[in-house]
């Protein structure tokens, strides 16, 4: 082999390693996942109506910085599927309203913690979410519950409160909402129909 043939050899060996070094760079490029661009957007649509200051959750993720020192706490959360909270049997049916995170979703926020949870370009993040105050549903009937005093030392309590419904006649419940006069303090709520015993 000439020397010529031995240059042309070596050129397109080079060649080919620049190639295929280009695709990979590109190709992890692409797949970068940033809170900005992938993992605000799930957090805002199914986390942060919780998770927002002085509600229900026991902190805000609104924006990077709250939701850094959580990260992965969260992934270990969605991969459990402990959050976001849904108790419905999905063989039951479709839900409005439901806050449980694709496979995709949860791949994501997994694949954004262990890349090291960049935070991207802030041009790529969504606008902050519209939150909503008061009642989510308009109530033909509302309910008051007796207002009950938290203590400062509280953990996690259960309290059970009964209230009167106080319906003549039988009625179809569509839907129902809860809602806590102090919302930092009520994390979740259960509401059960007991029938009175005669």
């Amino acid at each position: 082999m000439g020397l010529r043939e031995t240059t042309a050899i070596l050129f397109f060996t080079m060649l080919c390693s620049l190639v295929l070094e280009t695709r990979a760079q590109s190709s992890r490029a692409q797949k970068e996942i940033t809170y900005s661009k992938d993992v605000a957007p799930i957090l805002n649509k199914n986390c942060v109506p919780c998770h927002r200051p002085n509600d229900m959750a026991p902190m805000p993720l609104m924006n990077y910085d709250q939701v850094l020192p959580f990260a992965r706490m969260i992934r270990e959360s969605v991969l459990k599927r402990k959050m976001p909270p849904w108790h419905a049997d999905a063989s039951v049916g479709e839900f409005m309203n439901d806050a449980r995170l694709s496979s995709a979703e949860i791949a994501a926020i997994d694949a954004w913690v262990k890349g090291g949870m960049k935070r991207g370009d802030a041009k790529d993040a969504p606008p902050a979410p519209v939150l909503e105050q008061g009642w989510h549903i308009k109530p033909d009937v509302v309910f008051t519950i007796p207002e009950f005093p938290v203590p400062k030392t509280a953990l996690d309590d259960d309290e059970y409160l009964y209230v009167a419904r106080n319906f003549t006649e039988d009625k179809r419940i569509q839907a129902g909402e809860v809602l806590p006069g102090d919302r930092r303090v009520v994390q979740h709520a259960t509401v059960s129909v007991v029938d009175q015993a005669e």
